[in-house]
């Protein structure tokens, strides 16, 4: 084939390339503006309740906020319930009081979460600690997230494919092993240090599973 034809060839493709990922990118932040700036939860409610779960195990959604913040969280709780497929239950573990503040959490979120009340305050490990303690079933899987990001639509899906591929394993995505990305674990991985400061550099060293990541740009920074 001629060199100049191979040139031109490879020049279409490369376009064409270019012109799905923005397209992509493009889609990712208008579904972004749309659940950071809907108000209301009944929309995605409706359609939550429709989707259809993708694995036979119990799948539990565990985050934590501060008193500051509990009120703007609805842009990640509209995230959780846009996902593609659904789970068994989303878990807000918050303490009593935070750095001496008492919460006030919207009673809409009652209809989303399921609120639990930690008995001590864990510090950013208050999101899995309260959940670990509680769903100790052999096999469940916790899906452990931060409460400023609005997540990508098929990260639960992702996740929970990953898990089935490596059932011994922890599952994490994102750039680094936190909550801004996702974290998946199983009780069964975990042995326990005491530790004041328990947060995800805790948590990644005293989990015993082997650690899988999975690449996934499609979580967005809001807080």
């Amino acid at each position: 084939m001629d060199t100049n034809i191979i040139i031109v060839v490879a020049f279409f493709i490369f376009i064409l390339i270019m012109s799905l990922t923005m397209f992509v990118d493009w889609f990712g932040l208008l579904r972004f503006n749309k659940l950071k700036n809907t108000e209301g939860f009944s929309e995605y409610i409706n359609n939550y309740k429709n989707k259809k779960k993708n694995t036979n195990d119990k799948v539990v959604v565990s985050f934590t906020t501060t008193p500051e913040r509990v009120k703007n969280i609805q842009p990640m709780l509209n995230s959780l319930l846009d996902q593609s497929v659904r789970i068994d239950q989303i878990s807000m573990n918050i303490p009593e009081e935070c750095n001496g503040q008492k919460y006030t959490v919207p009673s809409e979120y009652k209809n989303i979460c399921n609120i639990f009340k930690a008995g001590k305050d864990y510090g950013s490990g208050t999101k899995y600690i309260p959940t670990l303690l509680r769903e100790n079933e052999c096999g469940t899987k916790i899906i452990l997230l931060d409460d400023d990001h609005i997540y990508g639509y098929d990260l639960f899906e992702k996740l929970i494919q990953e898990s089935e591929k490596n059932p011994d394993k922890c599952i994490y995505a994102g750039d680094k092993f936190s909550g801004s990305g996702g974290i998946l674990i199983k009780p069964e991985f975990m042995h326990y240090t005491n530790n004041d400061q328990c947060d995800d550099k805790w948590l990644e060293d005293n989990i015993k599973a082997e650690k899988v990541h999975i690449n996934y740009n499609k979580n967005r920074k809001y807080i």
